[in-house]
C-alpha cells in the first residue's frame, strides 16, 4: 500500500480525505470517496452498541454521524445509512471487515446516557445541556456530545440532535444560569401556596437522593396531593417539577395514551419528579403495580415483542406526586402515600402576587434552584442514614398510635431537608412561618397520615359518592345541597340524598351502602356538624330543570348543616355549585 501525505495506514486500511482504501486480492482499491474515522464505540445501560463516526470530506471539513450496530453491520445498510448524508460506501463484507478490524481498536468508550437526571455509576446529574458534579461544577457536552468526567466518556444524544424524540419530551431538563436559589424558592414556594406546601417542598429536596433511601431503607414513598378543583394541588404539583429547568405539565391517568407510556416515563427520568394528574381507583391493575413498583423499587414487567412468554424489566428510578379529587380506596395506595389535603381555593391578593411571580420564575428556568440542592449531595449521604434514623425512632417514640410505616415514610420525606436544617443551611420554620420545629411539623403529619389510612369509613365513602353524583350533575347545588352566601356553611337535604347514595353506591361498588341511622349518627359526630334545622331549596316547577324548564321555586326542608371549612379539611371533594346559571 502506498505511503502518502495527511494518511493513516492500518495493516489493510489506508484513509485519507478523499477516500478509503483497502486491501484486495489484485491490489489496493477504493471503497468510497470521503474519509473515515471511528470515534466512540458507545454501549447503553441495556448493552445497546452504537457507533460515532467521522466524515472527513476533501475539501477538509468533517461531519460526525451516530449509526446504530445494525446501520454497522453488513455493507449494504452501512451504504443505506450513509446515503442519508449524501455519502456512498462501495465496498463488499470483506471491506467493511477490514475497515472494523483496523478502525475500532482506534476508537474511545463510552456510555450512552439514556435517562436523565441522577447517574449512580458517575455520580453526575445529567440535563440535555450537559451535567453537574456532586461538588456543584457543570460540564458541558464537547463537540462530539461526550461528559468527560474522571477518565470516562458519557454521550449526551440530546446535545447532538435536537430532533430526537426524547430531547422533545426532556427538554425541561435544561440546565441555565440563574439568580433563584433554595432558599428563595422556597420562599416564593411557602407566599405562593403556603404553610400546606412545606412537606411537597420537602418532598421535592428528598427525590434528588431518591437513590439513598433505597440504599438505606428501600423504599420511597409517594406525595399525593387531594382536594377540591382550583385548591393549589395541580399548581403546587407543577411547581415541584419545575427546579430541573422548567415545569412538566401534567400526565392525565385517566388518558389512554398516558397509561400505555407510564412505565417508560418512570425509567427515563432519576432522582426526579414525575407527576400524573387525575388518580382514579378504577384505573387497572396494571397502573397500580406500577405505582406500586414506585414505591418499592421493584421493576415493572413488560412482554417481549414477539414472544409471548418472555418479558424484560423495566427499572423505576423516579419519585412520583400524584393529584386527585379522591382519597384511593385500596389500603395499598393509602400505605404507600403522603397525603397532603388543599381544602381552599381562596387565594389572598397577597398569595396572588406570589404565584404570579413563581409563575413567572417557572417559565424562564429554576434549574439553578436544583443545582443548589444538589451541590449538598456529598453532605446528604454522610448525613442520611443517621439522620433518618434519629427521625424515625423520634416519630416511632412520640405517635405510639401510628403504624411504623407511615413513621418511615415521613422520615424518609423529611430525612435530606432535616440534615439541611440542622446545619442552618435552611430554616424551614422562619420560612414557611411555622410555630414548631420541623420535627414536631413531621409528628403532625404522621398523625394526619395515620387518620386517612383508617377513615376511609362509611362516611368517607357516602361524601364520595356524593361528589361523584355531583361532578355527573346527578345531585345539584340549590335542591340537593346547599352552601350559605358566604361559604362558611354546607347544607345537605339528607332525606332526598340518601336514596340516591344507595342507588349509586350499589352502582359503583356493588354491594349495599351504609345504613342511614347508623350514617346519620357518624355525621352528627364528626367535628365540622352543626346542627339539624330547615333550610330552604330550589324545587324545580315540573320535575328536574332542563334547557326548556328552568323556572324553580323554594321551599323548607330538613337539612344537615356543617361549617364548610372544618368539612373540607376532612373531605376534599367536589360538591360544587351546579345549577343552572
Amino acid at each position: 500500500m502506498p505511503r502518502k501525505k495527511n494518511i493513516e495506514v492500518f495493516d489493510n486500511v489506508m484513509v485519507q480525505r478523499d477516500g478509503v482504501w483497502v486491501n484486495g486480492k489484485e491490489g489496493d482499491y477504493k471503497v468510497c470517496n470521503f474519509g473515515l474515522k471511528i470515534l466512540f464505540r458507545i454501549q447503553s445501560a441495556y448493552g445497546d452498541i452504537s457507533w460515532l463516526i467521522a466524515i472527513m470530506q476533501p475539501d477538509g471539513t468533517d461531519l460526525t454521524i451516530s449509526l446504530s450496530n445494525k446501520e454497522f453491520a453488513t455493507p449494504a445498510a452501512f451504504h443505506e445509512a450513509l446515503l442519508r448524508y449524501g455519502f456512498v460506501f462501495k465496498g463488499e463484507k470483506a471491506a467493511l471487515n477490514m475497515i472494523k478490524e483496523d478502525l475500532i481498536p482506534k476508537a474511545e468508550q463510552a456510555e450512552a446516557i439514556t435517562s436523565l437526571g441522577y447517574h449512580p455509576g458517575s455520580g453526575l446529574f445529567f440535563y440535555v445541556n450537559g451535567a453537574q458534579t456532586k461538588t456543584g461544577a457543570f460540564i458541558a457536552p464537547d463537540e462530539f456530545g461526550m461528559i468527560r468526567h474522571e477518565k470516562q466518556a458519557y454521550f449526551l444524544p440530546f446535545a447532538q440532535d435536537a430532533d430526537n424524540k426524547n430531547f422533545k419530551t426532556f427538554a425541561r431538563f435544561d440546565y441555565q444560569k440563574g439568580e433563584q436559589n433554595l432558599d428563595s424558592w422556597l420562599k416564593l414556594i411557602a407566599d405562593a401556596h403556603g404553610k400546606k406546601s412545606l412537606i411537597p417542598a420537602c418532598f421535592r429536596i428528598a427525590a434528588y437522593f431518591r437513590d439513598l433511601a433505597f440504599q438505606h431503607v428501600h423504599f420511597f414513598p409517594l406525595l399525593y396531593l387531594r382536594g377540591v378543583p382550583g385548591a393549589g394541588k395541580s399548581t403546587c404539583a407543577r411547581s415541584m417539577t419545575a427546579t430541573d429547568g422548567r415545569p412538566q405539565e401534567d400526565l392525565n391517568l385517566k388518558s389512554p395514551n398516558t397509561t400505555k407510556s407510564i412505565p417508560r416515563r418512570l425509567e427515563q427520568i432519576s432522582n426526579s419528579i414525575v407527576w400524573f394528574d387525575e388518580y382514579a381507583n378504577e384505573l387497572n391493575e396494571g397502573v397500580l403495580g406500577t405505582l406500586q413498583a414506585a414505591y418499592d423499587g421493584g421493576g415493572y414487567q413488560r412482554a417481549v415483542n414477539g414472544f409471548s412468554n418472555m418479558t424484560n424489566s423495566i427499572e423505576i428510578h423516579s419519585a412520583l406526586i400524584l393529584t386527585s379529587n379522591y382519597t384511593p380506596d385500596t389500603e395499598f395506595m393509602r400505605q404507600r402515600c403522603i397525603f397532603i389535603t388543599f381544602s381552599d381555593s381562596k387565594k389572598s391578593e397577597q398569595q396572588r402576587d406570589a404565584f404570579n411571580k413563581l409563575t413567572g420564575c417557572e417559565l424562564g428556568n429554576l434549574s439553578s434552584v436544583g443545582a443548589d440542592i444538589l451541590a449538598f449531595r456529598r453532605l446528604i449521604e454522610i448525613e442520611w442514614k443517621k439522620t433518618h434514623k434519629e427521625l424515625y425512632q423520634t416519630f416511632i417514640k412520640a405517635l405510639p398510635g401510628v403504624e411504623s410505616r407511615i413513621c418511615n415514610n415521613i422520615a424518609v420525606i423529611l430525612t435530606p431537608a432535616r440534615i439541611l436544617e440542622r446545619k442552618k443551611i435552611v430554616d424551614f420554620q422562619e420560612i414557611f412561618g411555622l410555630k414548631e420545629s420541623l420535627i414536631e411539623t413531621g409528628k403532625a403529619c404522621c398523625l394526619a397520615q395515620q387518620e386517612i389510612l383508617t377513615g376511609k369509613s362509611d362516611l368517607a365513602q357516602f361524601f364520595e359518592v356524593l361528589a361523584y353524583c355531583a361532578e355527573r350533575r346527578i345531585i345539584r347545588e340549590g335542591e340537593d345541597y346547599r352552601y350559605s352566601n358566604d361559604g362558611k356553611t354546607l347544607s345537605i337535604r339528607m332525606p332526598r340524598i340518601y336514596p340516591i347514595y344507595l342507588r349509586e353506591f350499589r352502582a359503583l361498588y356493588n354491594k349495599v351502602g351504609a345504613n342511614r341511622e347508623d350514617l346519620t349518627g357518624e355525621i352528627r359526630r364528626h367535628p365540622s356538624f352543626m346542627k339539624e334545622a330547615p333550610e330552604r331549596f330550589d324545587v324545580p316547577r315540573t320535575g328536574r330543570p332542563n334547557e326548556h324548564d328552568t323556572a324553580k321555586k323554594q321551599a323548607a326542608y330538613p337539612a344537615l348543616k356543617f361549617n364548610a371549612e372544618k368539612f373540607a379539611e376532612s373531605f376534599p371533594l367536589t360538591l360544587a355549585k351546579n345549577a343552572d346559571e
